[in-house]
């Protein structure tokens, strides 16, 4: 799949690039790690980091629905409202699309 990523400015609202493929275009939000944050649910973002010499990538509402208790009643997701991860969680695999 033939990807363009394009530079958003400082002041558009959550995202840093929009990517546009053959059949869609999608904002994406670079991050330095795999991260869920209550800020970007229902804005139809996706999450795009470096892990392991490659770029992954995956839709950030997809896997809100899929976070386990543990995450969503951890101390982080409650008083911060974000949770992140050293390393892509296997349970994630199916959700995150390497480049």
């Amino acid at each position: 799949m033939d990807l363009w990523f394009l530079p958003r400015s400082k002041d558009s609202s959550f995202t840093s690039y929009v990517v546009l493929t053959i059949a869609s275009i999608q904002e994406v939000q670079m991050k330095g790690r795999f991260t869920v944050d209550k800020k970007y649910i229902g804005k139809d973002i996706f999450i795009a980091f470096l892990e392991s010499d490659s770029v992954k990538i995956y839709n950030h509402d997809a896997v809100i629905m899929d976070l386990s208790e543990n995450i969503t009643s951890s101390k982080s997701w409650k008083q911060n409202g974000l949770y992140h991860w050293g390393q892509t969680p296997l349970r994630y695999d199916s959700l995150v699309y390497t480049l």
